[in-house]
């Protein structure tokens, strides 16, 4: 990992960040008692250095339907002594959202959003049972995202209000929006100059675009830091089996986790997955005996500890968790139409 100090301010930052992802530096200057200018330059040190950055990733809620973009969990197991060039392989497809090298019956645990439900059936034929390294493939479709990272806060337990089903409102240019999309996704706090010039349009039509798209409430900004710097460097995988009449309450009880970064809905013998960001390997055991106490009855059916996180949301990351590039995603907004269809 690259030396880079990380103090109190800097937390704060990327903390205040999380919850007001393109408020200006002038008011979270009065809230942080810094001036605009230090701030600003903080965050370019922090993200120049891939210790931090700002994206923007599908709404994949319940109004949106993750399932729609063609969301799955899937697991993969590779040949002996191609982990790591397979694992390299395969951070380059844009339909691996995150990509995480895993303990358990797994050599590797990747979020897919594919773009839509034909283009992830495409992907996991075509594409990733192919692939020379990859000996076998489990997959868990994904049709709703209870609870997503960008809820998550560094310092505080308190998450953000998720969408309600008549957030989304309309895109009048779906084409430009997922222009925009692409744009913030790559630098969640692009400015409407910067934008507009990425994209040949004027700083005018770029304002309006950006100020629609964020309205329609398609986008979820996240806010991230790299896991090793956070003070929760210990991530983890639960595969939870429930009941279809207990599903979406077990679901929000485990969103009320501190730990918890997310929690999907899945179809397989287990019906959720959860991740989860940890202090210490000692919290795994406490973590799962306090799902076992606040929900009895449900069932751990397994766990898979993270060795190494190698792209998150497009954003690929070095062995110390720093970013170092970035693969968007096939869509952000709209269902992508199936490629040559």
């Amino acid at each position: 990992m690259k030396d880079l100090d990380i103090d109190e301010l800097d937390l704060r930052l990327i903390d205040a960040l999380q919850a007001r992802p393109r408020a200006s530096w002038t008011s979270l200057g009065s809230l942080l008692g810094s001036s605009a200018v230090t701030l600003a330059r903080r965050w370019d040190r922090l993200r120049e250095a891939g210790a931090a950055w700002m994206t923007v990733a599908p709404d994949l809620s319940t109004g949106y339907g993750s399932l729609a973009m063609g969301m799955a969990l899937v697991e993969v197991q590779v040949r002996t002594g191609t982990l790591h060039t397979t694992a390299a392989e395969l951070a380059q497809c844009p339909e691996i959202a995150t990509l995480e090298m895993t303990s358990g019956g797994r050599s590797l645990m990747l979020t897919v959003i594919a773009g839509d439900g034909d283009d992830l059936a495409d992907f996991l034929v075509n594409t990733l049972e192919s692939m020379p390294g990859v000996t076998h493939v489990r997959t868990h479709p994904a049709p709703r995202t209870l609870m997503d990272a960008s809820g998550w806060r560094l310092h505080s337990a308190e998450r953000a209000r998720s969408p309600h089903d008549d957030r989304h409102g309309p895109v009048p240019n779906p084409a430009l929006a997922a222009a925009i999309a692409r744009e913030l996704a790559r630098d969640g706090r692009a400015t409407a100059g910067e934008v507009a010039a990425n994209l040949g349009l004027s700083t005018r039509t770029a304002r309006a675009a950006i100020a629609g798209l964020v309205a329609s409430g398609r986008l979820r900004f996240r806010t991230e830091i790299a896991r090793p710097l956070s003070g929760w460097p210990v991530c983890s995988w639960y595969l939870i089996r429930s009941t279809p009449s207990r599903r979406d309450a077990v679901g929000r009880q485990l969103s009320q986790l501190r730990e918890v970064r997310a929690v999907m809905q899945t179809l397989g013998t287990a019906d959720l997955a959860v991740v989860v960001w940890m202090r210490s390997l000692t919290d795994v055991q406490h973590l799962e005996l306090s799902i076992e106490e606040m929900l009895p009855d449900v069932v751990i059916e397994d766990r898979a500890l993270v060795f190494r996180t190698v792209k998150i949301m497009g954003r690929l990351l070095d062995e110390g968790g720093m970013a170092t590039g970035f693969v968007p995603l096939p869509a952000y907004v709209e269902p992508a139409h199936g490629r040559g269809r």
